[in-house]
C-alpha cells in the first residue's frame, strides 16, 4: 500500500511560505497594537447605530468570536508542537484569528458603543431626550465589553510574538535554543490564557446586562465589606495593644519603617469623641452595606433585558438601562470614598473622615432614590423600606 500523499499542514515549509509567514505575524503586530489602543480609548463623539444594525445583538457577535478564536489558536497551537514546521497552515490560521475573530469583537465593541435611538427636533415621543445619545446596553457593559476584548487583544499580542520567535528561528533568523528543556509547546504558554480570554466574552454573553449588574454590585458590596472589617479590626485591636504593650523595646528606627510604610496611628484610649466617631462611622458604613444587600435582591435581580426591543418597548428599556447604570455608577463609587475614609480614621483626621462618612451616605442616598420605584415605575416593598433606611442612615 503507498504511502499517504503528505498534507500542506506537514509538508516541510518552503522559504517563500516562511518569509510569507514571518512577515505577516510582523504586520499583525502592528495590527493588533493599533486595535489595543483603539479599544482601550473610546472615541468622544458618539456614533448612531442604523435601523438595519440594531436586531444585531453584540453580546452573541463577541460570543462567536470567542469561541471561534479558542478553536483557532488550538488548531495554531498544534500545528507548531508537530513538525514538521507547516508555515503556510499556521499563516491561513493566524489570517483566520485577526480577520475573523478579533475583526469580529471590534464589530461587536463598535455597535454596543453606538447611540440607539437618535431625536429629532420634530420627535413628539415625550420623555425619549433624556436618552437620545446612549447605548441601549449602558456605560457599564461598554466598559466591561471593551476591558475583556482588550484583554484578548494583549494575549493574542503575546502569542503572536512567540509565534515570530519560533518562526524567525525555524528561518534560521534566530539561533536555535541551546538547553532541550525548551520545547515547541514552550514557545506557545500563552495559549492557555488566549482561551481563558476567549472564555470570558462567552461568559459575558451568558450574564446579559442584568447579570453583569449583580455582579459588579457583589464585588462594590464585598469591597465595602472587607474595607468595614478591616476598619474594625483597626479599632479593636488597637486597645489590646495599648493595654498588654508598652513603648519599651521599640526603636526610633521602627518608627521610621511604619512612616515608609503607611502605618496606621493608634487610636487614643482617652479621645472618646474620635471612638465614638469611629463606633457612629462603622453603623453608618454597615447600613449602607445591607443597602447593596436590598438592591441587589430587590431592583437588579429583577431587571429584565430584552433584545432586540420592540419599537413600541425600546425607549422604557433605553430609561430603564440609564437608571440602572446610575445605580450602579454610586455603588461603584461608594468602595472608593469608605478606602479615602478609612484612611481618614488611620490618620486621627475627624475632621476629613466626616466629611468622607457623608459623602458616603449621599452616594449611597442616591442610590436608594433611583431605586425608589421599581422598573414599572410603581411603589413596592423596596419603596417603603428604603424611606425608612433613609431616614435611619441621614439621623
Amino acid at each position: 500500500m503507498p504511502p499517504k500523499k503528505p498534507t500542506a499542514a506537514t509538508q516541510p515549509s518552503s522559504k517563500p511560505d516562511m518569509d510569507n509567514l514571518l512577515s505577516y505575524t510582523i504586520r499583525t503586530q502592528t495590527l493588533l497594537t493599533q486595535l489595543l489602543t483603539s479599544v482601550t480609548n473610546p472615541p468622544t463623539s458618539i456614533p448612531t447605530l442604523p435601523p438595519d444594525q440594531r436586531v444585531l445583538n453584540p453580546l452573541t457577535i463577541l460570543r462567536d468570536s470567542g469561541k471561534l478564536l479558542h478553536a483557532h489558536t488550538t488548531k495554531l497551537s498544534l500545528m507548531i508542537m508537530n513538525k514538521p514546521f507547516g508555515a503556510k497552515s499556521m499563516t491561513a490560521e493566524l489570517k483566520a484569528c485577526v480577520e475573523k475573530c478579533i475583526m469580529g469583537m471590534m464589530g461587536a465593541v463598535d455597535i454596543l458603543s453606538c447611540s440607539w435611538h437618535p431625536i429629532s427636533p420634530n420627535s413628539d415621543n415625550p420623555g425619549s431626550a433624556d436618552v437620545s445619545d446612549q447605548s441601549i446596553w449602558g456605560d457599564m457593559m461598554i466598559r466591561e465589553a471593551r476591558t475583556r476584548v482588550a484583554r484578548v487583544i494583549r494575549e493574542m499580542l503575546v502569542m503572536v510574538q512567540e509565534l515570530r520567535t519560533l518562526t524567525e528561528t525555524e528561518a534560521g533568523i534566530l539561533d536555535s535554543p541551546s538547553s532541550d528543556a525548551v520545547s515547541q509547546r514552550d514557545n506557545l504558554s500563552s495559549t492557555g490564557v488566549v482561551w481563558e480570554a476567549c472564555d470570558s466574552l462567552v461568559a459575558l454573553e451568558k450574564l446579559s446586562l442584568p447579570g453583569l449588574a449583580v455582579m459588579k454590585a457583589t464585588q462594590y458590596h464585598q469591597t465595602l465589606k472587607d474595607a468595614l472589617a478591616e476598619l474594625k479590626e483597626w479599632a479593636e485591636e488597637v486597645d489590646g495593644d495599648e493595654a498588654d504593650f508598652s513603648d519599651e523595646g521599640f526603636s526610633d528606627e521602627d518608627d521610621e519603617l511604619d512612616a515608609i510604610f503607611g502605618a496606621s496611628k493608634r487610636l487614643p484610649k482617652n479621645d472618646t469623641a474620635l471612638r465614638e466617631q469611629v463606633e457612629r462611622t462603622n453603623k453608618k458604613l454597615s447600613s449602607i452595606a445591607v443597602l447593596y444587600q436590598a438592591l441587589i435582591k430587590r431592583r437588579l435581580k429583577p431587571f429584565i433585558f430584552t433584545f432586540p426591543p420592540s419599537a413600541a418597548t425600546e425607549h422604557t428599556l433605553l430609561r430603564r438601562t440609564k437608571r440602572l447604570n446610575q445605580i450602579i455608577d454610586e455603588l461603584k463609587s461608594i468602595p472608593d470614598e469608605v478606602d479615602e475614609l478609612a484612611g481618614a480614621l488611620y490618620e486621627l483626621d475627624g475632621g476629613s473622615a466626616e466629611a468622607r462618612l457623608k459623602n458616603c451616605i449621599d452616594m449611597a442616598s442616591e442610590a436608594a432614590a433611583l431605586a425608589k420605584l421599581n422598573w414599572d415605575g410603581q411603589e413596592d416593598e423596596f419603596t417603603v423600606w428604603s424611606g425608612k433606611w433613609k431616614g435611619s442612615v441621614e439621623s
